[in-house]
């Protein structure tokens, strides 16, 4: 959030907010397989990724996933457009582009942070 906020505003910094979501996307992948999914099972020996996704569990993988994959495709897409903003025809469009991939972007991590502390402070299941 702090280099999202940072290249928002001053408009530059994009190829470590883009370096930063792909960070935080496999950050988050390692933290959902080896903790946060334990919280969602209620079961100290259940790892699996893909078990979120069935209906037993709400179908909140969806969610999950859908926030996770956002959130990286639309922050690299930030550090991508910076090597195209020496366009003459794209000066205009690539820094409004760049905001708005960003702000997607931190939203969607935003949104994937919430739901894991969220269920793991509303859940009886203690590690």
């Amino acid at each position: 959030l702090a280099s999202g906020f940072y290249s928002v505003s001053k408009n530059r910094g994009w190829y470590l907010f883009s370096v930063s979501a792909s960070a935080f996307f496999l950050t988050s992948v390692v933290a959902l397989i080896s903790f946060i999914s334990l919280y969602f099972y209620e079961l100290p020996t259940h790892h699996c990724p893909f078990c979120m996704l069935q209906k037993e569990y709400g179908g909140i993988g969806y969610i999950l996933y859908g926030c996770l994959i956002g959130g990286v495709i639309s922050g690299v897409s930030a550090g991508v457009a910076q090597k195209f903003r020496g366009v003459r025809s794209l000066e205009g469009i690539i820094p409004q582009f760049q905001r708005r991939v960003a702000i997607a972007s931190m939203i969607f991590n935003s949104g994937f942070v919430m739901i894991a502390v969220v269920r793991i402070f509303t859940t009886s299941f203690r590690l």
